[in-house]
């Protein structure tokens, strides 16, 4: 058996599932494109915060759960497991890399080989505080994202709630800002046309600039594609652009 890769979806942590209607595309792509490496794509189920009662942190514990699931309940190595994630799912991952870097060592649970981003969600203590805040970002006109109407909404379902003191700007909520080692080498692909263009480049190059991590990461600029094509591509028409980014992934990861 060659590599795992865990995946878990976008859709501003309020929509979306791990079936196939959803997942299926980037699954599938990533199977077609890594034939030598990879020989099965987990998409993992996580609580939605559209559902009551499933604020931060409930999806990044399911994330864990995912990952330990994998590591502890399959007795899968954890260097044959490739973390991955397309916007929200993107937004996880970090997640789950800085928490393995703070308790990691600590709890005996070991890093994953690497782990992709997918238009990752990195800063989201500004739209929180100002939804507006899309209609200044230039690629607004070019990117398929909606008004800030829907982001007021997944701010609300998403932010933590005050009684647990933990503020927008909290390193697991916005990972922009707040640069960390990392634990495994990260690749993220992000289209030039999208709203987070300017956000994810932004991170990549703040965690370059941490003690080692000069040479963790890369990122990948699809020029001409919008935001979260792993997801969106084979309805969009951008089936090429995911192939180039997986190819490139994998080219990253295993050297091939």
């Amino acid at each position: 058996m060659g590599d795992i890769v865990l995946h878990f979806h976008g859709g501003g942590y309020t929509l979306g599932d791990d079936r196939p209607a959803d997942c299926g595309f980037a699954a599938s792509t990533i199977l077609e494109h890594t034939p030598a490496s990879v020989t099965h794509v987990f998409c993992s189920q996580y609580r939605l915060s559209s559902t009551p009662g499933n604020r931060f942190p409930a999806a990044f514990q399911d994330a864990l759960a995912s990952y330990l699931y994998l590591l502890r309940g399959l007795d899968i190595p954890a260097n044959r497991v490739v973390l991955s994630g397309d916007s929200a799912g993107g937004h996880m991952v970090i997640q789950l890399l800085r928490y393995l870097h703070e308790f990691g060592l600590e709890l005996g649970v070991e890093p994953p080989r690497a782990a992709w981003l997918w238009s990752p969600w990195c800063d989201a203590a500004t739209p929180i505080r100002d939804p507006t805040v899309v209609y200044r970002i230039p690629q607004y006109p070019t990117d398929f994202l909606p008004s800030h109407h829907l982001v007021e909404w997944l701010a609300a379902l998403y932010t933590p709630h005050p009684c647990t003191n933990v503020a927008v700007d909290d390193p697991y909520v916005s990972p922009l800002g707040n640069p960390f080692r990392l634990v495994c080498p990260v690749w993220a692909m992000i289209g030039g046309l999208e709203l987070n263009v300017g956000e994810v480049t932004k991170w990549c190059e703040e965690m370059r600039g941490v003690e080692g991590d000069s040479g963790m990461v890369e990122l990948w600029v699809e020029e001409n594609a919008v935001h979260d094509v792993i997801k969106c591509g084979g309805i969009l028409g951008f089936e090429e652009s995911v192939e180039r980014g997986v190819e490139r992934a994998r080219g990253f990861t295993w050297g091939v």
